[in-house]
């Protein structure tokens, strides 16, 4: 079994209150869910009285999960147990700002204008050196996913001006793998294969049920897919794609279908890339125009059709081996796919960068030839923009 371990962008955490119906004041709060990718303490709102006081509380963290939430005003006129609201855990990493302050050509103190979200350990500080003299040197102090402050660890000498403090972005979150090692029917260990980023509680780790002996189930497979929006928002789909120096003066670095469009002498630094479920140099061409706006839940899709004629040698009946299969009695075979973007990423998949330099979504594929019957699989797909180049040669000129 291969296990899922839930990715570190967090989880809303919940809370249930009661009342007193003899003076209608806030009594208690409970909390249903800690949630997880608590950085800082979340604001706590709690539904006002018909008429009376609202009531209001303040939330308690650590491990980047809930421990508590308390009340700081028990607020009256409450005749039912009031809603509470938790707001969710930060999406979006901030980067810290901090300015420092001068003392006899010597940095005094470096003070935090912005402490930043998603720290999860404390960033390298940088001071600038003067034009003559000694560098400053600073480290910061990290609590709950912010900056708490700056210790100067060197105040340097020869500064004439305040010198430019620079703060290290928050590192990237992005969600573990690993894979299990079965022995005798069950699961005895699990190894680490990438142990991820920006985890502030322990993640879920879920196991696909056992598959019964003697029966099959389905499985995902996995494939790689180019796809190319130029200029003019019109998208391509392709089986092969060549990255590099371009033959035609003055030789820019673009994208082409075809190595002979290649500049000969630079052919060995060009990266080419395959997608092996396609006949070898094809291109499908479709409108990408809905790619601006993808959907919630992936409708108005890209449409595209690959077909496999008998003749193809990539077409599975045709072969020399029984007269069945000569090309004139092989069918062909056609792909109807789409690809539906959506707004948010697909179970499982992680939200970094998704919407800037990854999009994906729903993607589903009918299959007539093969059977007698059409054959649809479906799945999701995830595209990582490898260039920004908006345009694609699709000859060798």
């Amino acid at each position: 079994p291969v296990p899922v371990i839930a990715p570190p962008e967090g989880a809303v955490a919940t809370a249930i209150a009661s009342f007193s119906p003899a003076d209608g004041k806030l009594r208690a709060i409970t909390l249903t869910e800690r949630g997880s990718g608590y950085e800082i303490a979340p604001d706590v709102t709690v539904a006002a009285p018909a008429s009376g006081t609202p009531a209001t509380a303040r939330a308690t963290v650590a491990g980047g999960a809930l421990t508590g939430v308390v009340i700081t005003n028990v607020g009256s006129g409450y005749t039912a147990a009031p809603l509470i609201t938790i707001a969710p855990p930060p999406t979006a990493a901030v980067q810290a700002v901090a300015a420092a302050s001068l003392a006899d050509g010597s940095v005094s103190a470096i003070t935090l204008t912005t402490p930043g979200a998603a720290y999860f350990a404390a960033p390298v500080v940088t001071v600038a050196p003067p034009a003559v003299g000694n560098r400053a040197t600073a480290v910061a102090r990290v609590s709950g996913g912010i900056l708490t402050g700056i210790t100067v660890t060197s105040s340097g000498s020869g500064y004439t001006t305040a010198p430019v403090v620079s703060i290290a972005e928050p590192p990237a979150r992005s969600t573990a793998t690993a894979q299990v090692v079965v022995n005798g029917g069950g699961v005895r260990s699990i190894q680490i294969s990438s142990p991820g980023g920006g985890y502030l509680s322990a993640p879920v780790i879920t196991f696909p049920a056992p598959v019964p002996p003697g029966t099959t189930t389905a499985r995902q497979l996995p494939l790689r897919v180019l796809l190319h929006i130029d200029d003019n928002q019109r998208a391509r789909l392709l089986s092969q794609v060549f990255l590099g120096k371009l033959k035609t003066a003055p030789y820019p670095v673009g994208l082409c279908t075809l190595e002979g469009a290649l500049k000969p002498d630079e052919k060995a630094s060009a990266s080419r890339f395959v997608a092996a479920h396609l006949r070898l140099d094809q291109v499908l061409g479709g409108t990408a125009s809905h790619l601006v706006t993808p959907t919630a839940n992936g409708t108005s899709p890209l449409l595209l059709t690959a077909d496999s004629p008998a003749t193809d040698a990539t077409n599975p009946f045709t072969h020399q081996f029984h007269p069945d299969h000569a090309p004139s009695a092989s069918p062909g075979i056609v792909r109807a796919m789409s690809f539906g973007f959506t707004t948010t990423p697909p179970a499982g998949t992680s939200a970094t960068g998704w919407g800037s330099t990854v999009i994906g979504g729903k993607y589903t594929e009918v299959l007539t030839g093969l059977h007698r019957q059409p054959l649809t699989v479906s799945g999701t797909f995830v595209l990582r923009r490898a260039s920004e180049s908006g345009t694609l040669i699709t000859t060798n000129n």
